[in-house]
């Protein structure tokens, strides 16, 4: 059986050509010669290049090249974010500040109420009481 282009007749060199491109969920072809099957894919929606997106697209993948942003507005931007991470290290440098001070002043407390035993000092400060008399002994040498 030769199949024959069902454009211009030819039998020579016939392809199977979807109707529905088979991205797009067609099943069905259509026998045409080499010729008559390109001229059907110059047509701008049937372009493999457009059907490939149309697949990626389907995939979500995003197509076609990134919008240009001017340079401008990328420096504007990475200043910003920039200068937004400095503000946030010296956030955090300035509660770590705050944190040290707070402990220390809570040691202070501690080591200097006489009040509070060995025990309740190690609790209240969250330490061994190895590291309490390591404290006490280094705070006597000084």
């Amino acid at each position: 059986m030769n199949l024959k282009c069902f454009e211009c007749s030819s039998e020579e060199n016939i392809h199977h050509h979807h109707v529905i491109p088979k991205i797009l969920g067609g099943t069905k072809t259509i026998p045409l010669c080499a010729a008559c099957h390109g001229k059907v894919h110059d047509r701008d929606i049937l372009r493999m290049s457009n059907l490939a997106k149309i697949a990626r697209k389907k995939e979500g993948f995003k197509t076609g090249r990134p919008k240009k942003i001017s340079d401008n507005i990328l420096d504007k931007t990475k200043k910003e974010k920039q200068l937004s991470l400095l503000e946030n290290k010296t956030k955090n440098l300035k509660e770590k500040l705050e944190n040290m001070k707070r402990k220390e002043e809570l040691i202070e407390l501690c080591f200097n109420d006489k009040s509070l035993s060995v025990k309740e000092t190690c609790k209240e400060l969250n330490i061994s009481r190895s590291t309490y008399y390591r404290e006490i002994e280094r705070r006597f040498k000084n």
